[in-house]
């Protein structure tokens, strides 16, 4: 799939180009958790994924990249603050989970 075959993925990606692009996802006011919103932000984080994986597995280099949108992208969602304060976020539930996971098996024993 390429970034411009998704209008939701070209959307998020011209809002973070601009610097419009919001996602609330700490405090009480987290708005945008559990909504469509949400989906389009991991289809498009999902994607981005795809492309690093290809450059871990060696199947494209850095230099392939230059000069592309998908490299810009990638550079500029790795800037965009929501999508740091998202990836944060996850983190911190996936710890949290984790930590519930691990005293619900110490409890069933």
């Amino acid at each position: 799939m390429k970034l411009n075959e998704s209008q939701a993925l070209s959307a998020i990606f011209l809002q973070i180009k601009w610097d419009k692009y919001t996602f609330v996802c700490d405090g009480p006011g987290a708005l945008d958790l559990n909504t469509e919103k949400e989906a389009q932000l991991i289809h498009f984080m999902d994607f981005l994924n795809s492309v690093d994986a290809a450059l871990k597995n060696r199947l494209i280099t850095r230099k392939d990249l230059d000069d592309t949108t998908i490299g810009f992208a990638i550079k500029i969602a790795n800037r965009c603050e929501p999508i740091t304060r998202y990836k944060m976020y996850m983190k911190r539930r996936d710890a949290e989970l984790a930590l519930d996971v691990r005293a619900w098996g110490a409890l069933a024993e």
